[in-house]
């Protein structure tokens, strides 16, 4: 496939995540979640600033650029506020009739709630997604 160089506003990567059900059974939840696209400097601040507030919060000292210039704060107040932020929507979240449940900042807080098992896959698959696919060998 030809590579024609385009604005993307939107990145999605799979998500799965396995969670244990009330009887202690474990069962796969799999999704594509879709992120609102971050240019290459906003996504080193983010990724430099998650680092550093994670440091922070174990009392070490953060990391500093190799050119010196400063690392943005961390500009959300939880990993909830950056997903509801960063994610704009999902495909295969499915209601409880079986249909589609369509993706609203309401939705997503309401899943994270119910299944904070996520909220890690989640936060890394909006890096990961930024990395781009894998190549086969």
């Amino acid at each position: 496939m030809a590579f024609i160089p385009a604005k993307r506003p939107i990145v999605a990567f799979p998500i799965s995540v396995s969670v244990y059900t009330e009887d202690g059974s474990t069962v796969e939840l799999s999704f594509t979640a879709q992120y609102r696209r971050a240019q290459r400097q906003e996504l080193t601040d983010l990724n430099d600033g998650a680092v550093n507030h994670g440091l922070r919060s174990m009392g070490r000292e953060p990391i500093e650029r190799e050119d010196g210039k400063p690392i943005p704060a961390w500009p959300y107040d939880s990993d909830d506020a950056f997903l509801v932020d960063r994610m704009v929507g999902w495909s295969g979240v499915q209601n409880a009739s079986g249909g589609e449940k369509p993706f609203s900042k309401e939705a997503l807080a309401e899943v994270l709630s119910d299944y904070p098992e996520l909220v890690p896959a989640l936060f890394r698959g909006f890096f990961k997604a930024h990395e781009g696919a894998r190549e086969k060998n």
